[in-house]
């Protein structure tokens, strides 16, 4: 049996009885989402949780390896004095790995894209001596890579 998934951008089709997300769709509502960086960060934060979910089921020691090194570089970086960035690429890397999901790597790198675009628009405005744009930019980059949720108050 077929089912058909409707969203924003098309549909797609699924051979299983559940709606399984087409790369190619999620993408396309991402990107048509970029300039609304509260949105990607709430996307952002429900396909992590989903990632490492997914990652704790058919982990490999492999997997783990990946993960446990990736926490020794960001240890190494941190304790060197810098801020552990290769650290956590790879630790996001090795998660994202350790989940399986062909769909969720795509959609993951595509996020990394998004934060690498905003990285651009901040070294521009700074190299144009913009110091309004800078300023936008990073607001706009530290909206983007910042864990909403956990900055909330508790709503209980």
């Amino acid at each position: 049996m077929k089912n058909i998934e409707k969203g924003i951008v098309g549909a797609c089709i699924t051979a299983s009885a559940m709606p399984s997300p087409c790369v190619a769709k999620v993408l396309r509502d991402l990107r048509a989402h970029k300039n609304r960086p509260p949105e990607i960060v709430e996307a952002r934060s429900t396909l992590e949780v989903k990632l490492v979910a997914l990652a704790a089921e058919p982990r490999t020691e492999a997997d783990l390896e990946k993960i446990d090194q990736a926490l020794v570089v960001k240890a190494e970086e941190i304790s060197g004095g810098g801020r552990g960035a290769r650290g956590d690429e790879l630790f996001h890397e090795a998660v994202t790995g350790a989940a399986k999901s062909a769909v969720m790597q795509k959609v993951m790198s595509f996020i990394a894209e998004m934060v690498l675009e905003t990285h651009h628009k901040i070294a521009t405005a700074i190299r144009a001596g913009d110091a309004s744009g800078a300023t936008e930019a990073m607001q706009e980059h530290t909206e983007m890579v910042s864990d909403v949720p956990l900055l909330k108050e508790d709503e209980a």
